[in-house]
């Protein structure tokens, strides 16, 4: 058709760039781009100029890519496009110095040339620097305060750095308030808002999103799963069930009601939209999925089986009809079935959970022997498997065998340095056996991620475990204030204040534990301590 077309309007240049590029897409690449290259070189705007630089870019020809950018640059002398595409193609290169540089001669021809800026501010997270990415998108909302991309990049960038939630939330309503008729902001503000636990005000901000675009199915999906949020479930299928009426092809609208009808306590209902899914779509994991999870929760688990065997012959070399197998037999106790299949799984796709999770099952089943040699075997192959590794110091920590606890968790660290999980679960093992070292690695873990309650938690153990009892308790009474309804933490403050001589705090701590009665299981607990103050 395109040659046809090209027949009638033989100057016409975007017809011969896509007939070029359909040459390039049979095969026939060096007769495409030689086409291209003379239409760039012939033609003054810049449409074959585009996509000769895209069609090099996709087949991974970054030098052909750079000369092409080269003959773009002196037709779009006023832009900074050319000098962003030199900077991606640089990047790729590995030359992240130049890369940079380019994407500020970007900056320098059009400081609002937002996909430069993005690129350096990620730039700028990976270099570490996440303080300098927030500055540069500030100082473009300075010249562009109803930027949504840089309202939305900042958002991101400060909820990845610990930001209180208020501040990320109010930089979300400014790009709602910036950007009232797109959806985008809106639906970053609902999800946020759902992420805190705040379904009312999710709520509140997924109806007037609703309200300003009725027709938004993606908004109209926010207020169902907002309703949810806070126990409106006839309101959520409703809700869904206009999404579904909007987008009849759609497998995940129909997941969503289908969800809705299992909170509502409608197995039939759920069971039937699965069913309408499964239709148009035979082969959806998540419909299949959520089948079996009714067929398990049903106690029906042949009929769970079918379900996963039928995935099994859909994929024959993939692994996740053998791990929906393995799920079903570890559901019903049946250790050595899911054994097998997850060694099948394991064979057809090697990666770290599933080689975690058979180490496990092995231990579980009591196969000690057999779980240490397949974890030797996977550390062989892979001796820099720090996920796995960090799921054998797991496993350690679990069976309290702290000294390879710490000899794995030091691993880990050794090959991720900055992980603040690591970090502290490795603190946590050092302040158990009283060893140093367990405060600074503590630290180091806080700084990394700060205002996080297990980890100020386990600070403050190690505080404790070095005789720094009132930095302790200064830590737990933060870690109690952070996290109020945790029955432990509060536990882990009183017996600090009894050591610290404050016998009326520790008194009031565990007098509000013992306002819990049965829903804290460790009352005795409470009560002896109670006597001896």
């Amino acid at each position: 058709f395109f040659q046809q077309a090209a027949k009638l309007s033989p100057d016409d240049t975007k017809i011969r760039t896509a007939l070029a590029l359909t040459q390039i897409a049979k095969g026939q690449a060096e007769a495409g781009f030689a086409e291209l290259e003379a239409l760039a070189k012939a033609d003054q705007s810049t449409y074959a100029d585009l996509a000769l630089v895209s069609a090099r870019l996709r087949r991974q020809e970054l030098p052909a890519a750079l000369q092409a950018i080269e003959r773009l640059e002196p037709k779009m002398a006023t832009s900074a496009l050319p000098l962003h595409l030199r900077g991606r193609v640089l990047a790729q290169q590995g030359k992240a110095a130049e890369a940079r540089d380019s994407f500020e001669q970007a900056l320098v021809k059009d400081p609002n040339y937002f996909p430069a800026l993005a690129t350096l501010a990620a730039m700028d997270v990976a270099d570490k620097q996440p303080e300098r990415a927030q500055k540069r998108l500030q100082a473009h909302l300075e010249r562009e305060p109803r930027s949504v991309q840089a309202l939305l990049a900042l958002a991101d960038l400060k909820q990845q750095a610990g930001a209180p939630p208020q501040e990320i939330r109010t930089l979300l309503a400014d790009a709602v308030k910036a950007n009232p008729t797109e959806a985008g902001p809106r639906l970053m503000l609902v999800n946020f808002l759902l992420a805190q636990k705040e379904g009312a005000a999710a709520k509140t901000a997924a109806q007037e999103g609703v309200s300003r675009l009725p027709d938004d199915p993606s908004l109209q999906d926010a207020r169902g799963r907002s309703h949810l949020a806070v126990g409106e479930i006839q309101q959520a299928i409703a809700a869904f069930g206009k999404v579904s009426a909007a987008q009849p092809e759609s497998v995940r609208a129909l997941a969503r009601l289908a969800d809705a009808h299992l909170q509502n306590k409608d197995v039939g209902a759920a069971t039937r939209t699965l069913r309408r899914a499964l239709e148009i779509d035979p082969q959806s994991l998540l419909v299949h999925g959520a089948l079996m999870q009714i067929a398990l929760r049903d106690k029906r688990p042949a009929d769970a089986l079918v379900i996963a065997r039928a995935v099994q012959k859909q994929r024959p070399k993939a692994a996740v009809g053998f791990l929906m197998e393995t799920d079903i037999h570890a559901d019903g106790g049946q250790l050595p079935q899911a054994i097998t299949a997850l060694t099948t799984a394991l064979r057809l796709e090697p990666a770290t959970s599933s080689a975690a999770r058979l180490h496990a099952l092995m231990t579980l089943d009591g196969r000690e022997s057999e779980a240490e040699r397949f974890a030797a075997a996977w550390l062989k192959d892979r001796p820099k498997d720090s996920s796995f590794i960090f799921h054998l110091g797991s496993m350690a920590m679990d069976g309290r065998r702290l000294p390879e606890a710490e000899a794995r968790y030091r691993a880990v660290v050794a090959l991720r340095p900055d992980d603040p999980t690591a970090l502290n679960n490795l603190a946590w093992v050092l302040a158990e056996q009283r060893k140093p070292g367990a405060v600074p690695m503590a630290q180091k873990a806080n700084e990394m991620a700060p205002d996080q309650p297990p980890l100020m938690d386990t600070l403050a153990w190690a505080l404790a475990s070095e005789g720094q009892n009132p930095q302790a308790v200064e830590w737990q009474r933060k870690v109690v204030a952070k996290a109020p309804n945790i029955p432990n933490y509060r536990m882990r403050l009183a017996e600090l204040l009894i050591k610290t001589g404050d016998n009326a705090g520790a008194r009031a701590e565990l007098d509000t534990l013992a306002k819990l009665g049965d829903r804290y299981a460790r009352q005795a607990e409470v009560a002896q301590l109670l006597k001896t103050l």
